[in-house]
C-alpha cells in the first residue's frame, strides 16, 4: 500500500515546502506579509496599465475579468488572424475567361493590386482595423463583452467563431516559446480549439477557461514580489517577441504573393 501511495503522490508529501512557507512568513511578520499584498495590488494595477499599451499597439486588448486579481489575459486574436491570413494569402489566378491563347492577366495592375490588398487586410488586422478581416475580429470582440470574457455561450461562439487551422494555433503557441527562451517564466498562451486526452478524458479548448473561447489568449500574473521594474522587462519582452511575430508572417505573405506573381507572368 504505502509503495502504492508513494508512486501516486510523488514528492507531493514532503515536509520542505510547508516548512519553507512557515519560515518565510515568520521572517516577514504580520505587518511585512501586509506590506507585500499591498505592493502586489499597486503592481497588478500597474501591471494591467502597461499590458494595455503593448496590447492595442498590436491589436490586441486586455480581457475584462473582475473575478480575478492576480492574472491578467490579453487576446491573441490579431496575432491568430494574421498568421492566418498567412496561410490563406494567394495572389490572382489567370483570368480564365481570356481566350485566343492569351493566358496573360487582364491588366498589368492586378497582380499589383491584389499584393497591396493582402498587404492592406495584414496591416488591418495588425492594427486593430475596423474593416475587411478587421471587422470580424470586430464580431468577435463585441461577441467577447457581451457574454463576459469567460462566460461565452458555445451555440452563439459556434455560430460567429470559426475554428482556427493549425497554422494560425502554432504561432499562437509559439509566443509563449519565445518569451520562455528570452527567460519569461509562467506565461500561458492558449490557442483556440485544443483538444487533449488525460487518463482517458477528453478535454476541448484545453488549458482554457472555456470549451470554446471565441479568441486565443495569453495570461501572466502579477504574484507576490514581483517589482515594477520586472514588469517593465516583460512588457519589453512581449513588445518584441509580438513584432518579430507579426514581421516574419509580413515576409511570407510577401514571399507567396510574389512567387505566385511570378508564375502569373510566366503563363
Amino acid at each position: 500500500l504505502e509503495s502504492h501511495a508513494d508512486q501516486m503522490y510523488p514528492g507531493r508529501a514532503a515536509m520542505a515546502p510547508l516548512l519553507d512557507v512557515l519560515i518565510t512568513l515568520l521572517s516577514l511578520g504580520a505587518s511585512g506579509w501586509k506590506q507585500l499584498l499591498e505592493d502586489r495590488e499597486t503592481v497588478y494595477t500597474y501591471m494591467v496599465e502597461k499590458m494595455t499599451v503593448v496590447a492595442e499597439k498590436h491589436g490586441e486588448r486586455v480581457l475584462t475579468t473582475p473575478g480575478n486579481p492576480i492574472s491578467i489575459g490579453v487576446t491573441l486574436q490579431a496575432l491568430e488572424s494574421h498568421a492566418d491570413l498567412e496561410a490563406k494569402s494567394v495572389s490572382p489566378k489567370v483570368d480564365s475567361s481570356v481566350v485566343g491563347g492569351d493566358t496573360s492577366p487582364p491588366s498589368g495592375n492586378t497582380c499589383v493590386s491584389c499584393v497591396d490588398k493582402t498587404r492592406h487586410e495584414s496591416e488591418g488586422i495588425y492594427r486593430g482595423s475596423t474593416s475587411g478581416l478587421g471587422s470580424a475580429l470586430g464580431t468577435i470582440d463585441n461577441l467577447a463583452n457581451q457574454l463576459g470574457d469567460l462566460t461565452a455561450t458555445t451555440s452563439v461562439q459556434a455560430t460567429l467563431v470559426k475554428p482556427p487551422n493549425k497554422s494560425s494555433s502554432k504561432t499562437v503557441t509559439m509566443l509563449g516559446s519565445m518569451l520562455f527562451s528570452r527567460a519569461v517564466s509562467g506565461v500561458r498562451t492558449i490557442a483556440r480549439g485544443v483538444t487533449a486526452n488525460v487518463a482517458g478524458q477528453h478535454f476541448i479548448g484545453f488549458g482554457s477557461s472555456h470549451d470554446r473561447y471565441p479568441v486565443a489568449y495569453m495570461t501572466a500574473a502579477a504574484a507576490l514580489g514581483t517589482s515594477k521594474l520586472e514588469v517593465d522587462t516583460f512588457c519589453h519582452r512581449l513588445d518584441a517577441c509580438l513584432s518579430e511575430l507579426h514581421t516574419k508572417i509580413d515576409k511570407k505573405i510577401d514571399k507567396k504573393v510574389t512567387s505566385e506573381m511570378d508564375t502569373n507572368k510566366k503563363l
